[in-house]
């Protein structure tokens, strides 16, 4: 069962995604629309604020496959790979701060469905 949280969340992306819809729909047929950019646009704002530092703005960029194994020996890395992999609860990513890749294949697959369903 979804928490009030949950349902509040994919809630206020709906309508975000209603939104962005509604924009797409009424721009021109030259103009071009990116209903991403305001991803594109927080993950540009926190390199500049943390003076280029990716490591600092994960929650704006793709996530990279964590190895199962640790690739050196040393048991700090162990040790930190394991942690990791214990909680991977910390590691997704949020609704509000998704990727821009992300952001994109989720609108992409929307907008496919939806060209679909028009002729179905």
């Amino acid at each position: 069962m979804a928490t009030t949280a949950e349902s509040d969340q994919s809630a206020g992306q709906e309508v975000n995604w209603k939104k962005e819809d509604k924009a797409f729909q009424a721009k021109r047929t030259s103009e071009y629309y990116d209903p991403c950019q305001e991803a594109a646009n927080k993950s540009i704002r926190c390199m500049n604020r943390n003076g280029g530092d990716r490591d600092m703005c994960q929650d704006y960029f793709q996530y990279v496959d964590r190895p199962t194994q640790p690739t050196n020996t040393c048991p700090l890395n162990e040790a930190l790979i394991s942690l990791l992999l214990a909680r991977p609860e910390e590691l997704t990513v949020s609704t509000e701060n998704r990727a821009y890749r992300d952001c994109k294949k989720e609108w992409m697959a929307r907008r496919k469905a939806q060209s679909k369903s028009w002729f179905s």
